[in-house]
């Protein structure tokens, strides 16, 4: 039986920040973390789409329709299925022919280009980064390790000055690294051995594993609609707790490979689906279009294409494949300037108010009119529950017991809901105490509706 003692309806003050400018600090990184000031640059004028092959990185600026693209990405040689594109912001970067990585400005729309070290000695061809906050992530494949470096440290011959500069945060073993994304203030890395590993990225060896997907390999991951979301290898897309572990579960299902993600921030998933083995046949393969509140509904933008990367972005998708047929797509329309050589390329959509996908919400919950009543509570030192219950667009769906005392702490941690779409959100909180075995005496319950705006920070 439930028993009222009082039932209070008002509206919570609700502190909210989305960053979707990876300049300031991550989420979850605490005043210890050793966040470096630094200039933001200049600001995107426009859209625009990179690509990075083995021997060139490029951009097209303004790619919002078909014609739009019509002159973009017909020079290259060569290409890359391995090395994937980074964002903070400000530069975009990605491996460097030859070792290091590119640092491209956002605002020159592939030109001003530099090189940066890309590692410790040895990491020339490391395939994996992350970027946000004056520094670079990078994971190596081979090595198995993730390691941080200053993202302006000038590349020398050998990355000479890598070493004294760099961190190694930790290792995966043996296995390597098949994925890596910076979202929600965490590292995540996929392994060929089915692991998501779950970082700290400010603390050395602080890595746990977030679930674990068996033989199957983890080869794609992106965050959005306030979930993890991976691409296993066996043709499954799992969709994951960003914060609790074994919180995974099958969302649709594939003939091939889910290579690649990317969230359009609107409520659809797009993936890569295609093989691991060059020149298998496409017949299985496509770019698949998925809505994040409905389970195995996902169906075909490409069909019979050997999918490789996705990003969304311009109410569609861009895409790219290792077919013989167009080697790059927007929505179902190919590229009709496009060079073969940039089939498999990897690809990264940014938006000009700023890269979507990175950055998290904070929500901290306080209670004006039931202040002293809490203060009283929390002074005893025992935990007091409260049942948490968020709902909001997209079908998303967060629930979660927590210490009330703990909340409204600010030296412990927030209420981390993951990244959010903008929306209308419901926030139900209820606080109880249970006086006898079958009876549970609700001290309090909060009903409020909080509305959630993207918004750029500088």
């Amino acid at each position: 039986m439930t028993t009222p003692r009082s039932r209070v309806r008002h509206l919570a003050r609700v502190v909210l920040l989305v960053a979707a400018l990876a300049a300031l600090l991550p989420a979850g990184a605490s005043a210890a973390s050793p966040a470096r000031a630094r200039d933001a640059g200049p600001a995107a004028v426009a859209d625009s789409l990179w690509a990075v092959s083995l021997s060139a990185i490029e951009a097209c600026a303004d790619p919002t329709s078909p014609a739009s693209l019509a002159g973009c990405f017909g020079d290259s040689t060569g290409s890359d299925s391995t090395s994937n594109i980074a964002t903070d912001g400000v530069n975009v970067y990605a491996r460097r022919d030859g070792g290091g990585a590119w640092s491209c400005p956002i605002a020159g729309a592939g030109s001003g280009c530099v090189p940066v070290s890309g590692g410790p000695w040895g990491l020339g061809a490391s395939r994996y980064y992350a970027a946000a906050d004056g520094y670079l992530w990078i994971a190596q494949g081979g090595d198995a390790a993730i390691y941080r470096c200053p993202s302006d440290l000038p590349w020398e011959d050998n990355d000479v000055n890598a070493p004294a500069a760099c961190v190694r945060l930790d290792d995966v073993g043996t296995k390597g690294i098949t994925s890596f994304l910076l979202a929600n203030g965490r590292l995540y890395a996929g392994t060929p051995d089915g692991v998501i590993w779950s970082c700290d990225p400010y603390a050395v060896n602080a890595c746990t594993d977030l679930d674990d997907a068996g033989s199957a390999d983890v080869i794609s991951l992106a965050a959005g609609a306030g979930y993890l979301w991976a691409g296993l290898d066996s043709g499954i897309i799992w969709r994951c707790d960003p914060y609790v572990v074994n919180r995974c579960e099958t969302w649709d299902t594939g003939g091939l490979g889910i290579r690649s993600l990317s969230y359009d921030g609107a409520g659809t998933l797009y993936a890569a689906v295609g093989s691991s083995r060059r020149f298998a046949s496409a017949d299985n393969g496509a770019i698949w279009s998925c809505p994040v509140a409905t389970r195995d509904a996902c169906s075909p933008v490409v069909d019979n294409v050997m999918g490789m990367s996705v990003a969304a972005g311009a109410g569609s998708v861009f895409s790219s494949n290792e077919t013989s047929q167009a080697p790059l797509y927007f929505g179902a329309t190919p590229f009709s300037g496009a060079n073969d050589t940039w089939s498999a390329a990897q690809l990264l959509y940014i938006p000009a108010t700023g890269p979507v996908g990175l950055g998290a919400v904070h929500a901290r919950v306080r209670f004006p009119e039931a202040a002293k009543r809490l203060a009283a509570r929390c002074a005893d030192g025992v935990p007091h529950l409260a049942r948490v219950r968020v709902t909001g667009p997209h079908g998303f769906r967060w629930k979660r017991t927590v210490d009330i005392c703990q909340v409204r702490n600010p030296r412990m941690p927030e209420l981390r809901l993951g990244l959010l779409d903008p929306g209308s959100y419901r926030v139900r909180i209820r606080t109880e105490k249970h006086a006898a075995e079958a009876t549970v005496n609700v001290l309090e319950e909060t009903t409020h509706r909080i509305t959630l705006q993207l918004a750029v920070l500088k």
